[in-house]
């Protein structure tokens, strides 16, 4: 999927054709390739195999340029191939291999490219599984796998794909742009993302941090009112001489020890707490 226009796509080739119209100029030989087409070329000499269960196409090896092709078009599709690579690094563009795929990174955006023949599925009626055979048929295709975007440029009639790079270029960069974008929104609302879950996070810290200082105030005034009852209770017991003078010495002990603003400790029950009451 994309959503810039094939007028905008029209647009930027035209562009592209004016600064680099020596790179769209597709030569019949190949010259000085590419190291990549070097190594792919280097491969099928030393192999020179095909591979019967993709249609006979040329084997260049799985860590190579993504090219599967018939012999009678592998020179043409291997120089389109090198115009579009040494297209894509004129503009700044990097060219790689991750893996088995052959990758135009853009801005950082790495488009995934393969070039192929098409194929003509011969089905056999009379087989009983209607087993099907691969007819090449000599017509070149550029695939683009990238973001849930898949796009193909082919050969037609009047004008091959050697006509269509600054096209096919156009619509890479326009694609990597919208990517960039797309990437720069994507952080942006996860940043408000995570700022939003740490303003919850931070008014939820806040509001149990409240609930404990305000509880911490209700068992304080609980204990207060709790020493103001003893110290009522200690001194009425003292006016009728109810109790021994030890045991007022150690009531009163009690009571300052049940005072909110001291710390004092109790020599057998230690800091007051909540369930000392």
């Amino acid at each position: 999927m994309h959503y810039f226009t094939s007028s905008q796509n029209l647009e930027l080739a035209k562009i592209i054709e004016q600064e680099n119209p020596k790179e769209l100029m597709v030569s019949k030989k190949l010259i000085q390739p590419h190291p990549l087409i070097k190594e792919a070329q280097t491969y099928y000499r030393v192999n020179n195999k095909v591979k019967r269960w993709q249609g006979n196409t040329v084997d260049l090896g799985e860590q190579n340029l993504s090219i599967h092709v018939t012999k009678p078009v592998l020179s043409r599709a291997i120089i389109l191939f090198d115009a579009l690579i040494k297209l894509a690094i004129v503009r700044k563009h990097k060219v790689y291999m991750d893996g088995t795929k052959t990758i135009i990174s853009i801005q950082n955006i790495p488009m995934n490219i393969h070039l192929r023949e098409k194929n003509k599925a011969n089905y056999d009626n009379a087989d009983r599984y209607n087993s099907r055979t691969l007819e090449p048929t000599g017509i070149l295709c550029i695939n683009l796998y990238s973001y849930y975007t898949e796009k193909e440029w082919y050969d037609a009639k009047t004008i091959k794909l050697e006509s269509k790079l600054a096209t096919i270029m156009a619509f890479l960069e326009l694609k990597s742009d919208e990517e960039v974008q797309s990437n720069i929104r994507r952080e942006e609302q996860a940043r408000i993302r995570e700022e939003e879950i740490k303003q919850k996070q931070d008014q939820a810290r806040l509001i149990e941090q409240e609930q404990k200082k305000y509880q911490d105030l209700l068992n304080r005034a609980d204990r207060w009112d709790l020493h103001q009852k003893v110290i009522k209770y200690i001194s009425m017991i003292e006016q009728q001489k109810l109790e021994s003078p030890a045991w007022i010495d150690w009531a009163k002990r009690k009571a300052e020890w049940l005072d909110p603003r001291s710390d004092k400790q109790d020599q057998v029950l230690g800091a007051f707490n909540n369930s000392n009451e």
